[in-house]
């Protein structure tokens, strides 16, 4: 019975959500889960500018929800821009975004099954910016999760799938189930909710099961929890399939009738 009460203790804390990767739109009420793109801080996500093949190049560390490890300027931040000299890593590097500086919107606030943007800011100041209205203004990154079945790798959004010039506002983009409504994609949500079912029933039918062989002192089939309603309900079943069928061939009957009596030559009197 102590393993059992741990187990229903436990059962709360696995399903709860972390919020810091979690978002819910306030206008449609849709919740969006991205908790699949958080990493090991020791191991984050990275990309390397496609656009730098000579002497320089830049990589961009990044992690959703926590901060990752490699240290730019003595601190852990969620996004960091490196400098690399012929290949190798240099200590030369930017901060693009803190973890606590996170903002979520819609890409498009009338397709809200399109995905999301993840925006992390109050980064370095910006400076030799294209924009020079951005200059000495914070950095940031912008994540756009894009709603998809599979789940792609992350590229830079950005023409050529490189920075060019000194960017302010950093842009990523990845195709993701993390870019749609309950971190699932539409098609699979059916299966989802099935697969939810199958384990709670499951916890019920197991957790029912202890209890009764421990306090009951029941055994075998009797010891399933509630059995005498687990021995009807396949009869309320039939019944319930009996009753749709019924219905059913009702409304066929009574739109073949509508159907004939308006396809045929006559008028009632």
């Amino acid at each position: 019975m102590k393993k059992l009460k741990i187990l229903i203790t436990l059962i709360p804390i696995i399903l709860t959500s972390n919020p810091s990767l979690t978002w819910t739109d306030s206008t449609t009420g849709l919740k969006y889960d991205f908790s699949n793109l958080h990493r090991n801080p020791d191991n984050p996500w990275s990309v390397m500018d496609g656009g730098d093949t000579g002497f320089f190049s830049m990589t961009y560390y990044f992690n959703f929800g926590e901060s990752h490890n490699k240290k730019c300027k003595d601190q852990n931040v969620a996004v960091t821009e490196v400098l690399n000299v012929l290949s190798e890593l240099t200590d030369t590097c930017e901060i693009l975004g803190k973890t606590e500086s996170r903002n979520v919107y819609l890409i498009d606030n009338t397709k809200p099954y399109l995905g999301i943007y993840v925006e992390y800011g109050d980064g370095d100041l910006c400076t030799n910016s294209e924009d020079i209205t951005q200059n000495n203004l914070p950095r940031k990154t912008r994540f756009k999760l894009l709603c998809s079945k599979e789940q792609s790798n992350f590229e830079i959004d950005l023409p050529g799938n490189t920075q060019g010039t000194t960017k302010c506002l950093m842009e990523f983009k990845i195709n993701s189930p993390a870019g749609c409504p309950g971190g699932v994609y539409p098609g699979f949500k059916s299966t989802v909710t099935l697969f939810w079912i199958i384990i709670f029933f499951t916890i019920y039918i197991l957790i029912g099961f202890m209890y009764n062989v421990n306090q009951n002192n029941l055994s075998g089939k009797e010891a399933i929890p509630n059995i005498e309603f687990w021995r009807v309900f396949p009869y309320y079943v039939m019944d319930g399939f009996s009753f749709c069928f019924g219905i059913f061939g009702q409304a066929v009957n009574w739109i073949k009738m509508k159907f004939i009596k308006e396809n045929s030559g006559y008028s009632d009197i």
